[in-house]
């Protein structure tokens, strides 16, 4: 397989990034949705959520703001959203994501983004794929 660089970006509508960063939608497929394979639990009330969970700030970004925890709080933050934990797979460059970018039925890039933490955030390691 041969390997090259080509120029590659991305726009994004204006208003999409607050629309679909906001974490309440989490709560919301997870109620229309129940037990969706490729979703986690999620709710604004910890208690919903049995083992580890996560915490995520209503509007945060990247990682911003997530507090992983091994039960849940005794008490609600507001403006939080709570979501099951699900490790990300550790490799030995660290933890890692990826992030698919598909047009309407076609595959068009994909993200890798890793960090040492166990919460990958803005200044993770990224590489980006295009596909053409």
């Amino acid at each position: 397989m041969t390997q090259r660089t080509v120029p590659c970006s991305a726009c994004r509508p204006q208003g999409a990034r607050l629309l679909l960063s906001n974490k309440s939608l989490l709560p919301l497929l997870w109620r229309l949705f129940p037990d969706h394979p490729n979703l986690l639990p999620a709710s604004h009330d910890p208690a919903d959520i049995d083992g580890p969970l996560v915490a995520k700030p209503r509007h945060g970004r990247e990682g911003e703001g997530v507090m992983v925890f091994e039960s849940a709080p005794l008490l609600a933050a507001p403006a939080t959203v709570y979501q099951a934990y699900s490790p990300l797979y550790r490799s030995a460059a660290g933890h890692v994501v990826l992030g698919a970018w598909v047009v309407g039925d076609v595959a068009a890039g994909l993200g890798m983004r890793e960090d040492d933490d166990r919460v990958t955030r803005n200044g993770s390691r990224f590489v980006p794929h295009c596909f053409d």
